[in-house]
C-alpha cells in the first residue's frame, strides 16, 4: 500500500498519479498552451474602465476602445477555447446563473417599457424632478396643512 505524503491545508490534493513517478514523459506538444491575449485584453478594458482615458482626450472618445477591448477579449477567448478544443465556458453553477439572469432581463424587458410604464416613472422621478421623492411630498403636504 502507497501513503500519500502529507500536505498543509493549503496545497492541492495530491493524487495517486501525482505521487507515482510516470514511466513515459508527457509529451509537451500535446496540449496547446493558453493564448495571453484574452488576458491582456481584459487588462486593458480594466484600464479604459478605471481611467477613463476619453475623458482625458476627447479624441478617443469615437474609438469606443472599452467596447473594443471588451470584444477582443471575449472573441479571442472563445477563439482560443475552441482552437483547443475545448468548450467555450465551463459549465459551472455561477455560470448557468449568470445564464439564468441573463434570460430573466431578456424575459421581462417588454415589461418595463409599456406605454405609462415602470420606464417613463423612473425618467419622471429621476430625470425630470429628482427631488420629488415621496417622503419629500408628504413632508411638503403636513407642512402646507399645519400652517
Amino acid at each position: 500500500m502507497t501513503t500519500l505524503p502529507r500536505r498543509e491545508w493549503w496545497r492541492p490534493q495530491a493524487t495517486l498519479a501525482a505521487a507515482i513517478p510516470a514511466t513515459t514523459p508527457a509529451h509537451a506538444d500535446a496540449v496547446a498552451p493558453d493564448s495571453p491575449i484574452p488576458f491582456w485584453a481584459l487588462m486593458a478594458f480594466t484600464f479604459m474602465m478605471l481611467l477613463a482615458p476619453h475623458n482625458y482626450f476627447p479624441v478617443l472618445g469615437p474609438l469606443r476602445l472599452a467596447f473594443l477591448a471588451a470584444g477582443v477579449a471575449i472573441g479571442s477567448y472563445v477563439y482560443d477555447r475552441l482552437r483547443r478544443g475545448q468548450a467555450a465556458h465551463d459549465s459551472v453553477p455561477e455560470i448557468r446563473l449568470l445564464g439564468y439572469l441573463l434570460g430573466w432581463a431578456l424575459v421581462t424587458l417588454p415589461l418595463g417599457s409599456w406605454p405609462g410604464g415602470s420606464g417613463r416613472r423612473a425618467r419622471r422621478h429621476v430625470l425630470e424632478d429628482p427631488g420629488d421623492f415621496p417622503a419629500d411630498r408628504q413632508h411638503r403636504e403636513h407642512r402646507r396643512r399645519s400652517g
